[in-house]
């Protein structure tokens, strides 16, 4: 009896946790969009491999609709950390091309 609710206890800690943690990846990852800061430790190439671009098709319009395809792709069950990732890469990519230096 008594392990039982031990282990009912357990899983909604777990399930809990498990919430909050990827809520908190969602956040982390979205705030990745905007303050470019982390974008800083991402090179241009390694941004046009993680979304999948190349140099001739970089346009805000194709940056766009490759973070929000990869983006929600990952959403259910996927990894914040790829989240974290595509969100990093789209914030470089704008960056650049606001800055010109884009390697074409």
């Amino acid at each position: 009896m008594w392990a039982r609710f031990v282990l009912i206890g357990i899983q909604l800690f777990g399930k809990t946790f498990s919430n909050v943690w990827k809520e908190t990846g969602k956040r982390a990852a979205q705030r990745g969009v905007t303050d470019h800061a982390p974008s800083a430790n991402i090179t241009i190439k390694e941004s046009y491999q993680i979304l999948g671009l190349t140099p001739d098709k970089v346009t805000s319009e194709n940056i766009a609709k490759q973070f929000n395809y990869l983006y929600n792709a990952n959403e259910k069950g996927g990894s914040v950390y790829l989240q974290a990732k595509v969100a990093n890469a789209k914030a470089r990519l704008d960056k650049a091309i606001v800055k010109d230096e884009l390697i074409r």
